[in-house]
């Protein structure tokens, strides 16, 4: 007998991230799950735990990416209703001190390339279930949720010009796990988004700790408000009292 539940496919969906929790709300929900990673065994509790069907994806690679829209093809009949690009690389380095070449390059790859990538290889099943139209391309603003994302990126070059105010650095290293919003409820809140039909579906969903805040500063304040505050809060106004000062003691 045919399978006749929606479809949905996540990428980046392991169990100790949101992906994972993304992957249990629309099970919960009567959805048919695909999760992906590239390490199948951040996903084998889905398997074990809720059968929930997972497949091997690195969003890095277009080959990687074909071979799961074909599977994915296969097993669910040539469609699929929800593509969910969850696979994300969160740093929170200063930009003076990146390594281009495998850090600013592996983010391109994962967020930008990588999303690009998955569009273009399950477009196809997205227009065969009839999913793939504007109203219905959602732009999730996440804001403050528990996971490990915030763990990439947590040193500084030796002479950092950030040196100096360190403890603002590790303050902005935890900062978005400060009150962060569990990644359940983050979850049921986003998959209800999801469910909503499309004349109700926003464009854009602001979720978690301190997202609104954000949203609220960003439509109502002037453009430099939210660059204010984040120099305020993380010690950039205290820096540049210190560089100021160090320069004129060489001039």
């Amino acid at each position: 007998m045919a399978d006749i539940r929606k479809t949905v496919l996540i990428t980046g969906a392991g169990v100790a991230g949101i992906g994972g929790s993304l992957a249990k709300e629309f099970h919960l929900r009567g959805y048919r799950v695909f999760a992906t990673a590239r390490d199948l065994t951040t996903v084998q509790e889905l398997s074990e735990k809720y059968s929930i069907e997972t497949l091997y994806l690195d969003v890095t690679s277009t080959e990687s990416v074909r071979a799961a829209a074909e599977e994915m093809s296969r097993r669910a009949g040539g469609k699929l209703d929800v593509l969910v690009n969850n696979a994300g690389l969160g740093v929170v380095t200063p930009a003076t001190d990146l390594l281009i070449e495998t850090v600013v390059k592996s983010m391109f790859e994962i967020n930008v390339f990588g999303v690009m990538r998955m569009v273009q290889e399950f477009s196809g099943l997205l227009i065969a279930a009839e999913a793939f139209q504007l109203m219905k391309a959602s732009q999730i603003v996440t804001g403050g949720v528990k996971t490990n994302i915030a763990r990439h990126g947590t040193t500084l070059r030796p002479g950092s010009i950030y040196t100096p105010i360190l403890d603002f650095f590790h303050k902005r290293v935890t900062d978005s796990q400060d009150g962060a919003m569990d990644r359940d409820a983050y979850a049921r809140s986003v998959v209800a988004q999801v469910m909503k039909p499309d004349w109700r579906k926003p464009a854009w969903f602001w979720e978690g700790n301190k997202a609104k805040v954000v949203w609220f500063i960003w439509t109502f304040l002037w453009s430099t408000a939210f660059d204010f505050r984040m120099m305020r809060v993380f010690g950039l106004f205290k820096l540049k009292r210190i560089v100021s000062a160090e320069k004129s003691k060489k001039d």
